[in-house]
């Protein structure tokens, strides 16, 4: 059967690699990794076979924090409110170059995946009005009973998008997680101001990631093509942060909803913001990735704990590789 592409549903594809069997996907009781193909269209590599339906919620409702992942089940780890505190203080280093507040039409901001609620929270303390949706109950709750959000349980769909406005629109590491992602820009694009703002973050972007991107939970890993070109078929201008085009921080993106402009046919019509990834240059990148990964995971399995120790040694300590490198032969 042909591996159909989830972003543009072209069939002109191609298998590219396959990723690590690692936590998330051993969870789900699968016995190998999950399957990348390559859309020679939109340029946006793709799992295939995808999750049913069933197994999606399974998956982000039970499985992905839970105790066989190394969360606690039910629970919001300590490291992870960490986390979510530096990534929010560096997003807003951000948001200040762009001079949001001048950029906003209004004052609504909505969040789909807010987790704990740690960014959005962020937004109410400076003056917002903030709402969102949350699919994993444990996190939904600590947002409303610690953060006091107004944030519900739940999947973002066409019937909260209906009757939902807002003026910024927050995709912080969610992207990637859906089976169908341009109909979420869609349903996004109808819900937001015009001139609002689309912000996304943490997006794994193809010719930059590694093996641990390459896993279960991310059906899509990004070419910056590919984005650009879902982007602005779904009726957004993707703005740069820092030096005039998303490319310098590819991770993180800003869009404004142009009210003049109605989405594009993805299906038919031609990327043109960035040159087409080099599939075989891809492809290459992402064998040489993979081998580093092999090779890291036995030599994690032959010492143990001392090569965690010496390969964060190695990050530290000038002149420490070649200790490294000569023990780990």
């Amino acid at each position: 059967m042909t591996a159909r592409c989830h972003v543009c549903r072209s069939e002109d594809t191609r298998r590219m690699f396959q990723a690590p069997l690692e936590k998330f996907t051993k969870a789900m009781g699968r016995t190998g990794g999950v399957d990348y193909h390559f859309c020679n269209h939109c340029t946006v590599l793709f799992q295939y076979p995808i999750f049913d339906q069933a197994e999606y919620e399974k998956f982000y409702e039970k499985v992905q924090r839970s105790d066989e992942t190394g969360y606690r089940t039910g629970e919001v780890p300590s490291k992870h409110l960490k986390k979510k505190r530096m990534d929010t203080a560096f997003k807003w280093n951000q948001l200040r170059l762009m001079d949001l507040e001048r950029l906003l039409p209004g004052k609504r901001i909505f969040e789909v995946g807010p987790a704990e609620g740690t960014l959005l929270a962020s937004f109410r303390d400076r003056g917002f009005t903030v709402s969102g949706v949350e699919p994993l109950a444990p996190y939904a709750r600590y947002a409303r009973d610690v953060y006091k959000l107004d944030v519900s349980d739940g999947y973002f769909d066409a019937n909260l998008a209906a009757k939902t406005k807002a003026d910024m629109v927050i995709l912080d590491g969610v992207l990637e997680h859906l089976m169908t992602p341009f109909d979420m820009l869609l349903l996004i694009r109808k819900m937001i101001s015009p001139d609002g703002i689309l912000y996304m973050g943490g997006l794994p972007i193809a010719e930059f990631s590694t093996p641990y991107m390459a896993n279960i939970a991310h059906i899509t890993l990004w070419s910056r093509r590919s984005l650009a070109f879902a982007l602005e078929c779904a009726g957004f201008t993707p703005l740069n942060i820092l030096a005039g085009r998303p490319g310098n921080r590819p991770a993180e993106w800003v869009c404004i909803a142009q009210a003049c402009r109605e989405p594009r046919d993805i299906e038919r019509e031609q990327p043109v913001t960035y040159p087409a990834p080099d599939f075989d240059k891809l492809a290459a990148h992402w064998d040489e990735t993979l081998k580093r990964y092999a090779l890291a995971d036995d030599r994690r399995r032959k010492y143990g704990p001392a090569y965690t120790l010496l390969t964060r040694t190695v990050r530290a300590v000038p002149g420490a590789r070649e200790l490294v490198q000569k023990f780990a032969k």
